[in-house]
This record gives structure tokens, C-alpha cells and sequence, in this order.
């Protein structure tokens, strides 16, 4: 039932989280490939009824070929100043 509420979210791929319960306790175990994601996998089942307590053994694997985008070179210069961006 959890891993059916997580599969009805397109943003995650419930194939990659295994998922737990006894008495009331979940275990999470598996990936997800992104910071927000694991935490909203952990926030949904701890507020399906009858879960008691999460247990998150997730971790985030970045998808491969993603670009992460770094911060602009101009913003901590001005912030070590003490000037506002633009």
C-alpha cells in the first residue's frame, strides 16, 4: 500500500526504495537521485495512516549525466563585500 502511494508520484521511482513495516514501523532502504526526493518519500509514508515511525536508510545517487549548475561567480564576491546582487 505505501509503495503504491509513493508510485502514484511521477518524480519517483518506486522500483529503487524497498519498503519495510512492522507494527506500525517503516524502513526505508534504497536510492533516490535527488535531496528533495528523500526527503518527500520519508514526509508521505510517516503520514500514511498507521506508520508510527520512519526509519530512512535512502540514499541520494545523483542521476548521471545531470548537470549541476554552479553558483554564478559574481554572487560571493558581492556577498564577502557586503554589496546586494543584481
Amino acid at each position: 500500500m505505501i509503495i503504491n502511494m509513493l508510485a502514484a508520484n511521477p518524480d519517483i521511482d518506486p522500483s529503487q526504495i524497498t519498503v519495510l513495516v512492522q507494527e506500525g514501523r517503516v524502513t526505508l532502504q534504497g536510492s533516490v537521485d535527488g535531496h528533495w526526493k528523500k526527503g518527500f518519500v520519508e514526509t508521505v509514508v510517516g503520514l500514511h495512516r498507521g506508520v508510527t515511525d520512519v526509519a530512512s536508510s535512502l540514499t541520494v545517487v545523483p542521476t548521471k549525466g545531470r548537470p549541476i549548475r554552479p553558483t554564478r561567480p559574481t554572487v560571493s564576491p558581492r556577498l564577502s563585500r557586503g554589496k546586494p546582487s543584481r
